[in-house]
């Protein structure tokens, strides 16, 4: 996730997060799995948050839906991000002010799909399909494999890059890593 924000403590009250340990990013992507999150300190306005603990649209659509919102709610600009390389799964989401703007997620099937498509995403040629019909061609492997490699330069495009930031503050300390302590 990428929170519009300044306050990376703002951010880990806003997860819940418990049992949090100063850390570097190297550290933190590694540490983050089993009920832990990363939050990586601010950079240029952002904090990402990293971690197999975020809901997974491809999981429960309506709980990453309401996971979203609440953060949003709670801390204003969110932008969500989710690839699963081995099976192509995918997603993405902009949600301000608890409204979500834009979200698409991908898991052999389209299982959210709610508002316009961004400039970023026709300039970037996502495969974007609509809820299936019998009409609808599914995505190719191809196609989902493509999206999921397009997704940081989405995120570039929508807000901050992750692979910038992971170069910045990838051999500082800053960051923390956090476990979950309520059901997200």
């Amino acid at each position: 996730m990428a929170i519009k924000s300044t306050s990376a403590e703002e951010v880990r009250g806003a997860l819940g997060l418990g049992e949090t340990i100063p850390c570097s990013w190297d550290e933190g992507l590694t540490e983050a799995r089993d009920h832990m999150l990363f939050v990586a300190p601010p950079v240029d306005g952002w904090v990402l948050v990293v971690g197999h603990s975020l809901p997974d649209p491809a999981d429960d659509s309506d709980r990453s839906f309401h996971f979203l919102r609440r953060i949003s709610q709670q801390l204003g600009h969110v932008q969500y991000f989710s690839f699963n390389r081995v099976v192509n799964h995918h997603a993405w989401a902009i949600v301000d002010q608890g409204e979500v703007f834009r979200a698409y997620a991908w898991a052999d099937e389209v299982v959210w799909n709610h508002g316009p498509l961004t400039a970023a995403e026709r300039e970037l040629k996502m495969c974007i399909r609509p809820y299936a019909s019998e009409s609808d061609r599914p995505l190719s492997s191809n196609e989902a494999q493509a999206n999921c490699d397009t997704l940081t330069r989405l995120a570039a495009r929508w807000g901050i890059d992750p692979a910038m930031v992971a170069e910045e503050v990838s051999s500082g300390d800053g960051g923390c890593v956090g476990r979950v302590s309520r059901r997200i």
